[in-house]
C-alpha cells in the first residue's frame, strides 16, 4: 500500500513539475521556437518566376528596375533572413529577424516593422523586406511580427487589440538576439502599423524613436469615410464589436489620447495629401494634438503623395534613416519645445 501511495505522490508531482515547465515555456513572450534561415528564393530567376505564376499582370521589366538582381545577389550574400514563430500570450506568432552577416563584435541597433493592412492583405512578402535591405546594411537589424493568426501563426488578429502584444513580446525577443544592442530601439509603422506603432507607444517607453507612415489615427473617421472597413474589417476582427464599439474603436484611436504617448518617443509623420486609404486629416490632426501636449515630433506632408508615397521613395527613405541614425543610433537629444530665440 505504501509503495503505491509512493508512486501515486511522485507521479502527481512528476505530473505537476511537467505542467508546471509547460505553463512557463508558454509564458515566455519572446521566446522564438522555430527558425528558418535564409532567403525564400534560392535564386534571383526563381523569385522572378515565383511572381510571374502568381501574378497574371507581372511586369518583369518594372520588377527588375525596382528590383535588381545585383542588389539580390549582394543581400544574399551579406544579409541574413531569418523566418521564425515566436511565443506571444501562449501563441506562435510569425515574424522575423533580418540583421547582417558580419557584425565585428558590434551591438547594433534594432527596427520594429510593424506591417500595414489585415489578413492576408498586407501581410509581409519578401519584396516588403527587399526595400528596407538597406537599412540592414547600414548597421540596423529588423524585426517584424506578421500579427497572430497569419502566416501560419495561431490565434486570431484584434487589428490593434490583443495583437498589440505581437508587436511588445518583440522587445524581449530583442534581449535575446546576441548582437542586438535592446536600448536602441526604433519602431516604424504604416497605415495599420501606424495605428499599431500609436498603440504600442502607449503601453512602453522602450522605443528611443518612431516613424508613422500614411498611419491611422481616427478609426471613427475611417468609418465615416470608408464604411467598407467598418463592414468587412472592424466589426470582423475588432472583439465584442456591437456590444462595444465605441470604447474599441476609441481605444484605437490616438487622436483620443495623445497624452498617453510617451512623451521620450520623437515621432516621425509621413502621410500623402493625395492618399485615398487613410485621410490625410488624420495626420494633420494628430500633428495638431501633438504639438497641444509637447509630444517631440516632426510633419513632412508631400504634396500629391499616395498611400504608400511611391512618388517619394527616395526622400522618406532619406528621412528615415536620418530620423533612426539620429534619434535611434546616436540617441541624441530632442530639442527644448519652450519658445526661445529672437
Amino acid at each position: 500500500m505504501k509503495k503505491i501511495t509512493f508512486i501515486l505522490i511522485l507521479t502527481f508531482f512528476l505530473s505537476y513539475t511537467h505542467a508546471s515547465i509547460a505553463r512557463v515555456n508558454a509564458e515566455a513572450d519572446g521566446t522564438i521556437v522555430e527558425v528558418k534561415h535564409g532567403f525564400p528564393f534560392e535564386t534571383y530567376e526563381k523569385w522572378i518566376d515565383f511572381l510571374e505564376k502568381k501574378y497574371s499582370g507581372f511586369n518583369k521589366k518594372r520588377f527588375m528596375e525596382i528590383y535588381p538582381q545585383k542588389m539580390f545577389e549582394q543581400y544574399k550574400q551579406t544579409i541574413d533572413f531569418q523566418s521564425i514563430m515566436y511565443m506571444s500570450d501562449e501563441l506562435k506568432v510569425a515574424g522575423y529577424i533580418i540583421k547582417p552577416k558580419q557584425t565585428n563584435g558590434r551591438k547594433l541597433p534594432v527596427i520594429i516593422y510593424n506591417r500595414g493592412g489585415n489578413r492576408s492583405f498586407g501581410q509581409l512578402v519578401f519584396s516588403n523586406f527587399f526595400s528596407l535591405f538597406e537599412l540592414v546594411s547600414d548597421g540596423y537589424i529588423l524585426t517584424a511580427s506578421q500579427y497572430r493568426g497569419n502566416a501560419g501563426g495561431e490565434g486570431i488578429e484584434e487589428f490593434g487589440g490583443a495583437d498589440v502584444n505581437d508587436v511588445l513580446n518583440l522587445i524581449p525577443l530583442i534581449e535575446s538576439i546576441p548582437e542586438a544592442d535592446a536600448s536602441r530601439i526604433g519602431m516604424y509603422g504604416w497605415s495599420r502599423g501606424g495605428m499599431m506603432t500609436y498603440i504600442a507607444l502607449a503601453k512602453t517607453n522602450r522605443i528611443s524613436a518612431a516613424i508613422i507612415g500614411a498611419g491611422v489615427s481616427d478609426l471613427f473617421d475611417t468609418n465615416k469615410r470608408r464604411p467598407e472597413m467598418e463592414s468587412n474589417v472592424h466589426s470582423q476582427l475588432i472583439p465584442n464589436y456591437r456590444n462595444n464599439k465605441s470604447a474599441e474603436l476609441t481605444a484605437r484611436s490616438a487622436v483620443k489620447w495623445p497624452e498617453k504617448l510617451n512623451k521620450k518617443t520623437p515621432i516621425l509623420l509621413l502621410h500623402g495629401s493625395s492618399d485615398w486609404r487613410v485621410d490625410p486629416g488624420q495626420s494633420l490632426k494628430m500633428a495638431s494634438l501633438l504639438y497641444d501636449c509637447k509630444h517631440p515630433f516632426r510633419f513632412v506632408f508631400f504634396e500629391g503623395g499616395d498611400h504608400s508615397l511611391s512618388e517619394h521613395k527616395k526622400e522618406v527613405n532619406r528621412l528615415v534613416k536620418e530620423w533612426l541614425d539620429r534619434y535611434v543610433r546616436d540617441k541624441q537629444p530632442w530639442p527644448s519645445l519652450e519658445p526661445h530665440g529672437r
